[in-house]
């Protein structure tokens, strides 16, 4: 333990030291990292939108006849179902009440003879069952019922958004690595840099019997520290932008979109964020100890 304590104060020690190189790299860190922040929140704020879009809050049933016997028994297995909360049977005149007051259909289709339109019975799903998994499992359940002509959940449009939802989130991925090789890029030069401007002093540790871990873990601290930095500032700054500037924009125009991610999403993107960095800085350090050829292995 205090050799641990020990290396973390060797490791603020040459943060300081190396503190104007450290500025010029948590400056380019934090740039990166605000517009990964900024364009990270509004794509997770996309998702969450077109995720309440794409719920499915009922399914319709739609019917060979109309025998009341068939009727009963699909409305009575319906009851008996664990995400079904309620069901109702519609006829054909139902049906076309339902069409005749909908103002977004055209006039010719509001003359077609009631007696056309089919008859279906539209189970409301529970909340928690609204998950896609459940719903299309349902479907083909309840398509082998006798009576069932054909189930429907509108499955065009959800197709749809999840076309445009895996569009987003592959732009994200890209992004992300990108981002991130940038980042490992300024980390791994930074430190270059910086242990060139010490390498009499490295060569001098090595000769009187300094280990790889004695000047490696130091430089890792100082690089979490840098790193550190640079996360609070992107996520101070996005947090500004994006809740000041942006989301206050929209809530003028009476648009709830903006929405924060939640505290497993951040979790993850700081260990990831952790672990690039750590991950970086060793590889950095450590090239640049076998090229000068001057510590041994441990």
């Amino acid at each position: 333990m205090i050799k641990f304590l020990f290396l973390i104060k060797k490791g603020v020690i040459f943060f300081k030291r190396n503190f104007k190189n450290n500025i010029t790299s948590i400056i380019s860190i934090t740039t990166i990292l605000l517009l990964l922040n900024i364009i990270g929140t509004l794509i997770y704020s996309t998702n969450s939108f077109f995720n309440e879009l794409s719920k499915i809050e009922s399914i319709r049933i739609y019917l060979k006849n109309n025998d009341n016997q068939t009727i009963t028994n699909i409305l009575e297995t319906l009851k008996k179902l664990d995400g079904i909360k309620s069901a109702k049977y519609y006829s054909s005149l139902d049906a076309y009440k339902i069409l005749k007051n909908n103002e977004e259909i055209d006039e010719y289709t509001k003359t077609i003879p009631p007696e056309l339109f089919p008859e279906f019975i539209e189970a409301t799903i529970k909340e928690k069952f609204r998950d896609l998994n459940y719903i299309y499992k349902l479907k083909e359940n309840l398509e082998q019922l006798d009576g069932v002509q054909k189930t429907s959940i509108g499955e065009s449009w959800i197709i749809s958004f999840a076309k445009i939802k895996y569009s987003i989130n592959f732009f994200f991925i890209i992004l992300t690595v990108f981002i991130s090789l940038s980042i490992a890029s300024i980390v791994y030069n930074t430190i270059k840099l910086n242990m060139y401007k010490f390498k009499r002093e490295i060569k001098i540790l090595s000769l009187v019997g300094a280990t790889k871990a004695f000047i490696i873990v130091p430089i890792i601290f100082s690089s979490l520290i840098e790193a550190l930095i640079s996360f609070l500032l992107s996520i101070s700054m996005s947090y500004l932008i994006v809740n000041f500037l942006i989301n206050k924009s929209l809530l003028s125009l009476k648009i709830h979109f903006i929405k924060t991610p939640d505290f497993n999403f951040i979790t993850i993107y700081i260990i990831f964020f952790i672990l690039l960095i750590i991950c970086f800085s060793y590889i950095s350090s450590n090239s640049f100890i076998k090229r000068s050829g001057s510590i041994y292995d441990l």
